[in-house]
């Protein structure tokens, strides 16, 4: 839609192209209406076109035309007058121009209109302002009508079970049901309903579903104010073709560090990248001292017994995979190495502090007399290895920014400290 404003002793008319759009609009419903923009040529902060919206009945499509040019240098025409009854839905106003945007009105109707009009015009502070208005996407439904959404499928390599993700719900308050399906061509309502089956929810969106089992109709509750219940609903075929999943799904393992009769540290290697994990301990959720770390303190939490360690890491667009580790922790017949130690000449590991974060050194509170540290990457990887003789700091300089796990032994204990190097 191209146009021109101009403002001068003589002329102060709207020189633009319009669009109206033929809707039904009801007064007292509440509709959504939202559509993509974007501008050409705004006259700058001081002078930006603006896009007024109205509903509007039964306006002529006709522009009311000037001649060959108008003052502005453009094919000459004037959109209709704005009747006395109309509805301003809002006005968009652009000051520079930046590509495509979004936007979406609320519209309580307050009267019965059969037309939206996209109206631009200019702004009168210049006396020649020029502007153009693209728009696509237009969209208008009534606002308790609830969103649709797809169900896709995709497969993971050597994996029996399918992974459906939800698409196109937003975040509405709702709940999901599933159902079986009777027939797979028996559609969505109600006597194709077979027996309800649980949701095996993955992520917030995602669930699964074993391979080859058949139909099932996936329903949204939807229950906006003032509007009753809303229920959408689809078909899921488990019996069709599925591709494969896209993204890259991290084989992982739990590796075992023991540090006799002192602590034992389990841990995921490698660590998935923007991954979630969880983990457990005997069926207990459990603390970890980094994400894929979790420490068996032996002193506080008892020798010669059998434990068992489980992480659950959730990688992007992959299924939750959930790993155990079965681990004995040998009777240490008192011989427990106590955190800190017991001896005055034992390095008292709970009073010693690193620097978090670190730059080109990890610097401790005091020096530590002999024993050995190591420094370990998230990923399980020992990327340094510092003999300690009355060492008060270690240089990092040549590692990149990132977190890491610093090992601390000593011949009467040992610690594990986060780091975070930054550059």
């Amino acid at each position: 839609m191209d146009g021109c404003y101009r403002s001068d002793s003589s002329n102060g008319n709207n020189y633009a192209e319009s669009i109206l759009l033929d809707y039904d609009f009801v007064s007292g419903k509440s509709y959504t209406i939202s559509f993509s923009y974007r501008t050409f040529d705004a006259a700058g902060y001081f002078a930006a076109p603006s896009m007024p919206l109205y509903l509007v009945s039964n306006v002529s499509g006709t522009p009311v035309t000037i001649g060959s040019m108008d003052p502005c240098g453009n094919a000459g025409f004037i959109p209709p007058a704005i009747p006395a009854a109309n509805q301003l839905v809002g006005v968009l106003i652009d000051y520079l121009p930046s590509g495509w945007q979004t936007v979406t009105y609320e519209v309580p109707a307050n009267a019965n209109y059969n037309q939206l009009w996209f109206r631009p015009q200019g702004d009168d502070l210049l006396m020649n302002t020029s502007y153009n208005f693209q728009i696509d996407k237009v969209s208008i439904r009534e606002s308790c009508d609830p969103p649709p959404f797809n169900v896709s499928l995709c497969q993971y390599a050597n994996s029996d079970e399918l992974t459906a993700t939800i698409t196109s719900v937003g975040e509405l308050d709702g709940q999901w049901r599933m159902w079986r399906a009777v027939n797979c061509n028996g559609g969505v309502l109600t006597p194709n309903f077979g027996a309800q089956v649980a949701i095996d929810w993955t992520s917030s969106n995602t669930f699964s579903l074993p391979d080859n089992s058949g139909c099932y109709i996936l329903m949204f509750v939807y229950q906006p104010p003032g509007c009753g219940t809303k229920l959408v609903r689809v078909m899921i075929n488990t019996n069709a073709n599925v591709p494969q999943c896209e993204g890259v799904c991290d084989d992982w393992s739990i590796v075992v560090e023991d540090y006799r009769c002192s602590s034992i540290f389990f841990q995921v290697v490698p660590g998935p990248n923007n991954a979630t994990i969880t983990a457990t301990l005997n069926g207990e959720p459990v603390g970890q001292i980094h994400p894929g770390i979790v420490e068996y303190d032996i002193f506080l939490m008892g020798d010669d017994t059998d434990i068992r360690v489980c992480f659950t890491v959730e990688q992007p667009n992959c299924p939750a995979v959930t790993q155990c580790e079965f681990y004995r922790i040998e009777d240490c017949d008192g011989q427990i190495g106590l955190q800190g130690g017991a001896s005055d000449t034992a390095e008292a590991m709970e009073d010693i502090h690193v620097t978090n974060p670190s730059t080109d050194e990890i610097r401790f509170s005091k020096a530590i007399e002999a024993g050995t540290a190591r420094l370990l990457n998230l990923q399980g990887q020992v990327v340094k290895t510092f003999p300690l003789d009355w060492t008060a700091a270690l240089p990092v300089h040549e590692l990149p920014a990132g977190g890491y796990v610093l090992h601390i032994q000593t011949a009467r204990t040992q610690a594990a400290k986060l780091v975070t190097l930054v550059r």
